[in-house]
């Protein structure tokens, strides 16, 4: 009779440690941060009507709600559909509360990962070992000039470079012959004559983030012409460059543009794409550098279905 309670004391003490050891570990352990709900908040899911709530956007274009070509009907009358956290989106990243809950989120996940850094850089130095860090492409040609990429140990981005591609007679005629005897150096160039005619590392300085969407070279090589998230939501910025002075040569702070850019004939025409409020490129646009007049459109597609796209036939 005596093993019974025995038993049953000895299950309890291990209750009792369990216990113990959760409450000890719950009050060390990074306690994730809790978003607020809005219990009355919801989204109506169905046809909606002109004055309904979610009928149209903030600019009062009705909202799509189901593709034209689906033969299912909506549901009428709409029903709807709790949305608590609807007030965490933010596109403009500007309502403080989310921004305070995010940096919560992120200062969350450093604290439970924290243990892991030696780890991280273990890993990180074992992949870092299987590449060679200053390394450059294959230079391919284009009008005068040999165009390729290098990379240097110790730096995140890529330099973009070019030297003159040499002619029949040429002291640096065999150009492949002169890469394959690069010294591998980050000091010595891998062509004669090499000029970086963009650094993405200098662009970066300074930046929180950096990608670069296209690089384009003018028709005559003087310019260069690229688009660059320095945040990360994929909504690019335009700039050309003189290449010879280092000087911006086009920029408006106000346009916002997608990654994609072509040069037309000349060195005075761009054509660039718009988002739409989805982030949806919707819009070509063709750019006079140097001209006063706004940038023009040239073809807009409204079916939400698609996006734009942008390349040149010749």
């Amino acid at each position: 009779k005596s093993c019974g309670p025995k038993q049953h004391t000895g299950t309890n003490r291990r209750r009792l440690l369990t216990l113990s050891m959760s409450t000890s570990a719950s009050s060390t352990t990074p306690q994730p941060p809790v978003a607020r709900r809005e219990e009355d908040r919801y989204v109506l899911a169905g046809l909606l009507r002109e004055g309904d709530v979610g009928y149209a956007d903030s600019k009062g274009k009705p909202l799509t709600r189901q593709s034209d070509s689906s033969p299912e009907p909506l549901l009428d009358p709409p029903v709807r559909v709790a949305d608590p956290y609807g007030w965490l989106r933010d596109e403009a990243r500007e309502v403080e509360e989310v921004l305070d809950h995010l940096r919560a989120e992120n200062a969350y996940t450093e604290a439970l990962t924290s243990h892991l850094g030696g780890l991280r850089d273990e890993l990180y130095r074992e992949m870092l070992a299987g590449i060679k860090e200053t390394d450059h492409t294959v230079p391919t040609s284009k009008g005068e000039y040999l165009y390729y990429s290098r990379t240097f140990e110790g730096k995140s981005y890529k330099s973009l470079c070019r030297a003159p591609l040499p002619r029949e007679g040429d002291s640096r005629h065999g150009w492949i012959e002169r890469a394959k005897a690069w010294d591998g150096t980050a000091e010595s160039p891998v062509l004669d004559g090499e000029s970086a005619y963009l650094d993405i590392n200098a662009l970066a300085e300074g930046k929180p983030y950096c990608s670069t969407g296209q690089v384009r070279t003018s028709p005559s090589g003087n310019l260069v012409g690229y688009t660059v998230d320095f945040s990360g939501d994929e909504v690019c910025s335009l700039y050309v460059k003189d290449i010879a002075s280092g000087e911006i040569a086009d920029h408006d702070e106000k346009l916002e543009c997608y990654g994609a850019l072509q040069w037309g004939a000349d060195d005075k025409t761009l054509f660039y794409l718009r988002f739409d409020e989805q982030k949806r490129p919707f819009q070509l646009y063709r750019r006079i550098i140097g001209s006063d007049e706004p940038d023009e459109l040239l073809y807009q597609d409204d079916d939400e279905l698609y996006w734009v796209g942008l390349s040149k036939s010749f």
